[in-house]
């Protein structure tokens, strides 16, 4: 909640803070949007609450504990945006563009861990939502196939797509902030994100860094920017808007429950 509040103030746009959605109908003037960062369990019924008074609503992740308290979305629904925040980084947009050109992907790797973990979920459901968003992104439609635990907190999960593409998450607890992602495209092109501002084509230091437009931008603030650049317009084709994706990554988060036993 503190981050989002802070990079609002940093762009510049006026909000009002509120424990619930009760205050919504009678404010003074209506919101043009609601950012929702409350624990996660209440969630869905915050969506919900937003999508009745038909607001634009931007919340964070987990976008649910369950797929089952996930209601079905309507065509005439308000924007809607899970902060999946890593997808809006400008390296991870530049990837999904390089994958695309070079074939799509055959191999993902991804490491998403760290030392603390949100007080609402498990460490895996904490860091793997990432992970898994961004395996979601590269290759829609992946499903998990195994899962290895080395600690309680800890796991590597294995999915496999539908013509043959597989991917490997490792998430969870870990003495420090680990994040990385690797993708061997369909032409066999190597490409390399280095978890922060830095993409590579192949191994290090052959064809070296790939040119990414805004590199230095926050995902976080490009997420907002994006989200608020929605509203205006009324409408986005992003296909990182709408449930779609968010449901999808806590249907492999629940696949991941149903095996990690």
């Amino acid at each position: 909640g503190q981050n989002i509040s802070q990079t609002l103030k940093e762009l510049g746009i006026a909000y009002i803070t509120q424990t619930s959605g009760r205050d919504w109908p009678i404010l003074k003037r209506a919101p043009d949007a609601v950012f929702i960062a409350t624990p996660a369990t209440t969630h869905q019924a915050l969506i919900k609450k937003a999508a009745e008074l038909h607001l634009p609503t931007f919340v964070e992740k987990p976008f649910a504990m369950s797929t089952a308290e996930i209601e079905k979305p309507t065509i005439e629904g308000p924007l809607l945006l899970c902060d999946h925040t890593q997808l809006f980084n400008p390296a991870v947009v530049e990837l999904k563009n390089q994958v695309i050109q070079h074939g799509g992907p055959r191999v993902i790797r991804v490491s998403e861990l760290g030392p603390k973990s949100h007080p609402d979920c498990s460490p895996v459901w904490d860091y793997g939502a990432h992970a898994l968003a961004l395996v979601e992104w590269l290759c829609p439609g992946m499903r998990v196939r195994s899962v290895d635990h080395n600690e309680p907190n800890h796991a590597w999960v294995v999915l496999y797509g539908e013509s043959k593409e597989t991917a490997t998450v490792d998430t969870g607890l870990f003495s420090s902030r680990v994040r990385w992602a690797e993708v061997i495209c369909a032409d066999t092109t190597r490409l390399h994100w280095n978890g922060e501002d830095m993409l590579c084509m192949n191994e290090w230091p052959i064809s070296g860094p790939i040119p990414v437009p805004n590199i230095h931008e926050r995902p976080l603030a490009v997420a907002i920017r994006t989200f608020l650049e929605a509203v205006e317009r009324g409408y986005t084709e992003d296909s990182r808007f709408g449930s779609c994706l968010p449901t999808r990554v806590v249907e492999l988060l629940e696949q991941y429950e149903a095996l990690k036993h």
